[in-house]
């Protein structure tokens, strides 16, 4: 394989991995071909599973830590993007009442909720898009990228009502040294329901991550925004966000990954918008004979309002536990570059406050690009 023809090359090696994936040779190559093809989070995550072959020479890991290295100083024009079929958030839901007991002014009274009926279905796209640029080079250990970038999501369905737009702009200064790397950034973005502005915010993102020789990587991140609430700013609210995410390849053909995700709001003049919100997931991604990549994950989630929403009489507390499933056809490719998907999820959320109680399921069918 060559730079000179990188697109044939990622039809083909996948093809051949798919009667064995433990072929490290030939993941090695499909590594290196997504690298000359710009799909730069592909060909990492593919050098990374090389690194966890134990029986790989020290030459090849040593030039496969440099591709590496090249992905985070990669200088080109970085894009993905996927659309996908899905029904609108909560389509799937069972709620396990629909009954809202209130307090209002010592008086109890129940509620009905009126929930509305959702479309059956709707299309998302979402993309990103990122360049950098090398500012300075002491040595051949430490440089220092300039970079511009951004992603957003688009979610159209029947009518207004449903219908989610989405953008973020970052632009900042990266370090890298061989195995590790650091930015700093500002950020600017905004979201969109049914037309009107939900919020849009302005802040600062910095983070970190180093990897072993095996491939072992480990991510943290840290994000601080000032958020203007509502199409008329009605409320402005202070959010902090932190993650620390480990990824474990193995074997030479797939990898496991642990994921914690912290955040907190406090808003400037409205106790009921205050919340602490955490996530933990551990998920799993594993390719199979016949060109399948399964990736299943489990997670728990909590949410703890600081302040009862007016009328409610108490702050919501709710934990929510479920599984996700992604199985992707990697070795077909429709309009010439696009890989099939389809996803299923179950969750499960228990609240103190029943009416927010449910079981929800979802069923999504996509396509992802490949190069």
């Amino acid at each position: 394989m060559t730079a000179g023809n990188p697109e044939i090359a990622v039809r083909r090696f996948p093809r051949l991995l798919a009667d064995n994936p433990n072929l490290v040779r030939v993941r090695l190559e499909l590594a290196r071909a997504l690298f000359f093809a710009d799909e730069l989070a592909a060909a990492k995550r593919e050098f990374r599973i090389v690194l966890s072959e134990h029986d790989l020479p020290e030459s090849v890991r040593e030039k496969v830590l440099r591709f590496m290295r090249a992905i985070d100083e990669s200088r080109g024009l970085q894009t993905s993007f996927q659309f996908r079929l899905r029904a609108p958030e909560g389509a799937g839901r069972s709620y396990s009442t629909d009954e809202l007991d209130v307090d209002f002014n010592g008086t109890p009274l129940t509620f009905k909720m009126d929930r509305p009926d959702l479309p059956e279905t709707g299309v998302e796209m979402t993309g990103d898009i990122r360049k950098q640029w090398t500012l300075w080079q002491s040595t051949q250990r430490a440089r220092v990228q300039g970079y511009l970038g951004g992603d957003a999501s688009l979610y159209e369905t029947d009518g207004e009502t449903f219908d989610q737009r989405q953008f973020e702009i970052e632009a900042g200064l990266q370090m890298t040294w061989p195995r590790q790397s650091v930015y700093l950034e500002l950020l600017r973005g905004a979201n969109y329901r049914a037309g009107e502005k939900a919020e849009d915010w302005t802040g600062i993102g910095t983070g970190l991550q180093w990897r072993t020789t095996s491939g072992i990587t480990t991510i943290l991140q840290f994000q601080a925004k000032n958020v203007d609430i509502g199409s008329e700013q009605i409320e402005k609210a202070d959010r902090y966000l932190m993650s620390a995410k480990l990824v474990m390849p193995f074997g030479g053909r797939g990898e496991t990954s642990l994921n914690l995700a912290l955040q907190h709001q406090d808003a400037s003049s409205r106790d009921d918008l205050d919340f602490n919100w955490g996530e933990l997931r551990l998920g799993h991604s594993l390719e199979i004979a016949g060109s399948w990549r399964i990736e299943p994950s489990i997670f728990s989630k909590c949410f703890h309002q600081l302040a009862a929403s007016p009328g409610l009489g108490t702050a919501r507390e709710e934990t929510e536990y479920g599984i996700d499933l992604r199985v992707q056809k990697t070795d077909t490719f429709i309009l010439g570059r696009l890989s099939p998907f389809i996803e299923f999820g179950y969750s499960n959320r228990a609240a103190n406050i029943e009416v927010y109680s449910y079981e929800d399921k979802y069923l999504n069918l996509g396509l992802t690009s490949a190069f």
